[in-house]
């Protein structure tokens, strides 16, 4: 299993809860912009992302980049904070003296662009404060890859 941050000083707490978990020695962390991974198309049978998307202002290179490395039939799990759970952090934020930052993107755009990318949506799921896209890669490529390849 590999792990994406662009963040490099969230991977030594990352690293200590994987171990503590007992899980530590089956992952690998990169610390790396998720947009431009090094991995072959179809590397991967899943990909998932967790409270991330509201972090990131254009998400459509990184979910691209999802559909990309994951091998057609693999599975892409896209889940981020409801509106409830958005207050929440909030709070907590604000408790700390600090403010959750959101870029306004949603998992429902982020399953829009998925589907452009070749996924279809098998399952939306809401609880646990909590939205979350379960998406089935169903072909190859994008609908802009599969243009290109036709008039070539």
């Amino acid at each position: 299993m590999v792990t994406v941050d662009v963040d490099a000083s969230e991977l030594p707490l990352a690293s200590a809860l994987a171990r503590e978990a007992g899980v530590g020695e089956r992952l690998s962390f990169l610390n790396r912009n998720a947009a431009r991974l090094p991995f072959r198309r179809g590397h991967f049978g899943c990909a998932a992302t967790m409270d991330v998307l509201h972090h990131i202002d254009d998400p459509r290179p990184v979910l691209a980049e999802m559909a990309r490395t994951v091998k057609v039939g693999g599975v892409v799990v896209v889940a981020d904070f409801s509106r409830e759970g958005f207050r929440l952090v909030a709070r907590v934020h604000r408790a700390e003296g600090r403010v959750h930052s959101e870029s306004g993107a949603t998992v429902e755009q982020a399953r829009a662009l998925l589907e452009q990318e070749g996924l279809d949506c098998i399952a939306k799921v809401k609880g646990h404060l909590h939205e979350v896209a379960i998406m089935v890669k169903r072909r190859s490529g994008s609908t802009r890859d599969r243009a290109s390849r036709r008039d070539q």
